[in-house]
């Protein structure tokens, strides 16, 4: 029911009051027409009120307002004039019709009906003055009855006007806000979700002003910088973008857009020229409502309004956008929801797709060529390059974009001597470097000091890194940590594609190895079958005469002890055996001298360093990519020894280092000169950086052994170490060994410059 009938309700009930209570004052003449009026004013009510529950429709027409705002003004006029009392109350129900219909009339027909509606008072008034006792429109009638009320009608003019107005305001703004719920919530795509933000506040902002604002825009938060995403009109976005451009919130000024966004506040500024935040656009702007727009989990954005004139927007613009940007961060967050579950389906896609061409790629080169290639549908770049890693080494296998003269031969140096590499590959996370120049590791170089952004993928497989991409873009958006796990699903099956070419290139490459060697191990069988009985007998003669040696030194020493009074028998006669002991055991060991001057090889004149260099040429069908070998020569390398069997000693040192690597890992060659008794030797020391020897092998290493169920691990006879110290000390040289479980193990062989065959133990003085 509207206000209208309401109101008219109330009148009756009054007015029935009213005469129930003062109907002895009034004529007796005039009953029959208050009965009348009575009458009349009820079945006007009843009238009014069927029609308006019957038919709603009635209060969208202007006439039916104001046929009831005449009507009410014609009742009212005769109840008025029956009181026939210029004082009575009844004047003010004159100022219902108006008030309660003023809404539905614009500015000018209120002032015509209250124009009409007074002219009505003004002759009532006059007519009661005239029915008066004076009969005369005095000025103390004026005074006292006339003005007052023509005051207070000009009061609930103002009223009226003003509730017209705020009621429509509301109207308007209730009308905006939910337009604007409809569009911002109907279209789940970001941009539009903008634009129709900065349209919608534009409007509601055009409601609360004189003239329209200058322009509404709405800025998006986006890490630590605010950057304009939509404006209305739309050829505002561009100048923004132009003269203002992100804002980064940490400096200042961050202007009053910024300010919102770091207080979480709405600032409404009625006169810029007096705000030092204030970032100088347009000329022509002096007033601004900056409103954040906020969700659950902070400050997404903000909208801002600009006007031409100062104090131009008021603080219920201020709720009201408020309000609005209330329904902007739903709208925001449902279509980052949506945005992000496309994306999520369509980067499912395009790594099924991806998968699928890199698994068909056979070999390293075309596997490689085309995880690159799949790769830029997954994650755009301008440049890439994969490399194979091989223990410190890398080599490049595929490029995109990059030319062979690009290619900086530095940017491929060893991983140890790359920071930023091997920092990748320690950690074996992607590194993602918006700004490569502030990155502490990142060398300049002319080859990329036009890089704009950068990244470096580690694949790994198992708990090994086998490769490396390198991406960057030379032109603009930066990569960004939502591509990271992106990556990280892209480079898990890339990894495995790669691990396999490689290992099938391995299978491709021993197959061929296998094949060329199978003619030339028929020869070496036959060539060791040959040889075996020699190496046993030389073996055992070698080994002899340094048991011979150990034990007729072990007797000189006693017959020292003897000779220096140790024992308190017959010394005489202890020296004089002990002189004879020295007599035989000389003559034992010049027998022996004898012998191995007749059996052993003569030394010749070699160089060890090209020596130990033709027997890792020998080698090199076992040294795979994954064994370096790392030489540091120092010694002089001119010796006198038997070349064939010093040839055979490293040989035997060096196959039992490779076995020991497994293929992957450091061999280590080493050459320095000591001097011990006054002998000069060469040591050559032999690494490797396998798991080194168990602590119950290394007792018994250079023992003969049969092959026990303890050495069964073991390649070959078991014979190699020992047939090697045993002809180096032969010559007065020696094998002794360093090793470390799980760091490797290191032979040092003494070779004698000079080779001599060992000589008799010497005679103390004074013993003859």
């Amino acid at each position: 029911m509207s206000l209208s009938i309401v109101a008219r309700w109330i009148v009756v009930v009054g007015v029935l009051l009213r005469i129930f209570v003062t109907y002895r004052q009034y004529p007796a003449s005039t009953t029959q027409l208050w009965m009348i009026a009575l009458v009349g004013l009820l079945a006007y009510v009843l009238g009014t009120t069927f029609l308006a529950l019957t038919k709603p429709d009635l209060q969208q027409a202007k006439w039916w307002h104001l046929f009831q705002v005449l009507a009410d003004t014609l009742v009212f006029s005769v109840l008025y004039l029956l009181t026939g009392s210029l004082d009575s109350n009844l004047f003010l129900l004159y100022f219902l019709p108006l008030l309660t219909a003023a809404e539905h009339f614009k500015a000018r027909e209120v002032f015509f009906l209250f124009v009409m509606i007074s002219a009505a008072f003004v002759l009532v008034l006059v007519r009661l003055q005239l029915l008066s006792a004076t009969h005369m429109f005095t000025v103390e009638v004026l005074v006292r009855s006339l003005l007052p009320r023509v005051t207070f009608f000009l009061y609930i003019l103002f009223l009226v006007f003003v509730r017209t107005n705020r009621l429509k305001k509301q109207a308007e703004t209730l009308k905006v806000l939910n337009d604007a719920s409809e569009a911002i919530n109907a279209n789940l795509n970001l941009k539009d979700t903008f634009y129709s933000v900065t349209e919608y506040v534009w409007r509601l902002a055009s409601i609360y002003t004189e003239k329209p604002p200058l322009f509404s825009c709405f800025g998006l938060l986006d890490e630590g910088h605010l950057e304009f995403k939509a404006a209305y009109p739309e050829s505002r976005l561009n100048e923004l973008r132009t003269r203002i451009g992100r804002i980064d919130l940490g400096s200042r000024p961050s202007g009053i857009v910024g300010r919102a966004v770091k207080t979480g506040l709405s600032q409404l500024v009625s006169d810029i020229t007096r705000d030092p935040d204030y970032i100088a656009y347009n000329p022509g702007t002096y007033s601004q409502l900056a409103v954040p727009v906020k969700s659950g989990d902070g400050i997404l954005g903000v909208i801002s309004v600009e006007h031409a004139d100062k104090h131009a927007l008021p603080a219920d613009l201020q709720r009201n956008v408020e309000v609005l940007a209330a329904q902007a961060a739903t709208a925001i967050k449902n279509a980052n929801l949506f945005r992000q579950m496309e994306t999520r389906r369509e980067q499912a896609e395009m790594l099924r797709q991806a998968s699928v061409a890199m698994s068909s790629a056979r070999g390293v080169d075309i596997a490689a060529r085309s995880i690159l290639e799949q790769l830029r549908n997954i994650v755009p770049y301008s440049r890439a390059t994969l490399q194979i890693l091989r223990g410190d080494e890398r080599e490049m296998v595929a490029k995109h974009n990059l030319d062979d003269a690009q290619i900086d031969p530095y940017l491929l140096r060893p991983i140890s001597r790359d920071d930023l590499i091997r920092e990748i590959v320690e950690h074996k996370e992607i590194c993602i470097l918006p700004s490569p120049e502030d990155h502490p590791s990142w060398q300049p170089r002319d080859t990329t000091s036009a890089i704009k952004s950068w990244i470096g993928v580690p694949l790994v497989y198992g708990d090994s890194v086998i490769g490396l991409i390198t991406m960057d873009r030379l032109e603009g958006e930066s990569y960004s940590e939502d591509q990271k796990e992106l990556l990280e699903l892209f480079t898990s099956h890339a990894s495995s594609v790669l691990q396999n070419a490689i290992l099938s290139q391995r299978d491709t490459e021993l197959i061929e190895e296998l094949s060329q060697t199978r003619d030339g191990l028929q020869d070496l069988l036959e060539y060791l079958e040959d040889h075996r009985n020699l190496a046993i007998i030389g073996l055992v003669y070698g080994e002899s005469i340094h048991y011979a040696k150990n034990q007729l030194g072990m007797a000189k020493t006693l017959a020292a002890n003897i000779v220096d009074g140790y024992f308190n028998d017959d010394p005489d006669r202890l020296k004089r055996n002990a002189s004879t002991i020295i007599k035989y055991i000389n003559n034992y060991l010049q027998v022996l001298d004898e012998s191995q001057r007749a059996v052993l090889p003569s030394p010749t004149k070699i160089n060890v360093h090209i020596l130990l260099d033709s027997v890792i040429k020998m080698k090199s069908k076992q040294i795979i990519p994954d064994v370096r070998v790392e030489r540091e020569y120092k010694a002089a390398p001119i010796i006198y020894v038997p070349e064939q069997q010093l040839r055979q000693v490293f040989f035997v040192i060096v196959q039992n280092a490779l076995d020991a690597m497994k293929g992957e890992g450091t061999l280590g060659l080493k050459t320095q000169m000591v001097t011990t008794d006054n002998i000069d030797y060469v040591e050559v020391s032999i690494s490797d950086t396998g798991t080194g020897i168990p602590k119950s092998e290394q007792e018994h290493l250079f023992e003969m052994r049969g092959m026990d169920s303890s050495s069964q691990h073991r390649r070959g006879s078991g014979m190699g170490l020992v047939w090697a110290r045993s002809f180096m000390r032969s010559y007065k040289g020696d094998i002794r060994f360093e090793t470390s479980l799980g760091k490797g193990t290191t032979m040092h062989v003494l070779v004698p410059r000079e080779f001599q065959i060992s000589m008799p133990v010497e005679q103390d003085s004074g013993l003859e």
